[in-house]
């Protein structure tokens, strides 16, 4: 079964009064394999700049009148807002929630909850404060958890019978959190801007840290380049880069975890021997 393409001419659009009526609305379309978000100008919007975020009215009209420009609408997660999103990514095939997901999604069954730009996967907008932001590996899918200076896609695609409500859910958080694999929960700590003369600490300090806990090359570069795309002052840093200091940080944890190991004594060796 292939996803039903998401289109600007379905109308009407539906997304939950909660969300709407509050001026925290950006465009997106992908670049570079990234979903970026734009302000109705076709300037970048920052997630953590309140003036390049908009009215829900006017960037709805601007995608639907420029559907071959934008890929669709997000809405932004905000310090001063009471919702959280939680992030079910490769959830689902030909829509039927996969194994791991199910527990999670029949927990969410009272909010809104909808399908991904993808097909594969789902979002859900809640009302809750996590104890922190995270990202982690789950099943053959993941999970993120997201309060504030971040924007989920918006794709008006409830899931099955979801309502066009947010709900109440920080036991929901409270246990998604609890059941992070050791080692792979990403706790998000960062300021929310990082300004030029202390790019490379912090990027290097973060990867060393979840390197540490587990984390392979890969899940640091996605991370890397998610604190890179929405908190660097600066220069753009490369793909490239980020990748170096990933894996120079699982070798630096590989080898500091090697020299923390203990060792037998010389003299259990000998009365073994």
């Amino acid at each position: 079964m292939t996803p039903t393409p998401i289109s600007s001419n379905l109308l009407p659009f539906r997304a939950p009064q909660q969300l709407t009526e509050l001026p925290q609305w950006v465009l997106w379309r992908s670049q570079e394999g990234r979903k970026c978000p734009f302000q109705i100008n076709g300037r970048f919007a920052k997630t953590t700049d309140p003036s390049t975020w908009a009215a829900y009215d006017p960037v709805l009209r601007e995608w639907q009148a420029h559907p071959d420009r934008w890929s669709g609408i997000g809405y932004v997660f905000a310090d001063d807002d009471p919702y959280a999103g939680i992030d079910l990514d490769d959830c689902l095939t030909n829509l039927t929630p996969k194994p791991w997901a199910r527990p999670i999604i029949e927990r969410l069954c009272n909010t809104y909850l909808e399908i991904s730009p993808s097909g594969n996967g789902l979002k859900a907008f809640v009302i809750g404060t996590p104890a922190t932001e995270a990202r982690f590996q789950l099943g053959d899918g993941s999970v993120e958890i997201y309060s504030k200076a971040r924007y989920f896609t918006v794709t008006g695609r409830a899931f099955e019978d979801a309502p066009l409500v947010l709900e109440e859910h920080n036991d929901t958080l409270a246990w998604l959190l609890s059941e992070a694999p050791r080692g792979n929960s990403v706790p998000f700590q960062l300021p929310a801007r990082i300004p030029y003369g202390t790019r490379h600490h912090a990027l290097t300090s973060l990867a060393g840290t979840v390197a540490l806990r587990g984390c392979t090359v890969n899940n640091i570069l996605a991370l890397l380049v998610s604190i890179r795309d929405e908190r660097l002052d600066g220069p753009y840093v490369s793909d490239d880069h980020l990748l170096k200091v990933a894996q120079d940080a699982v070798r630096w944890a590989t080898q500091k975890q090697a020299l923390n190991r203990p060792t037998p004594r010389a003299t259990e060796h000998s009365e073994h021997s």
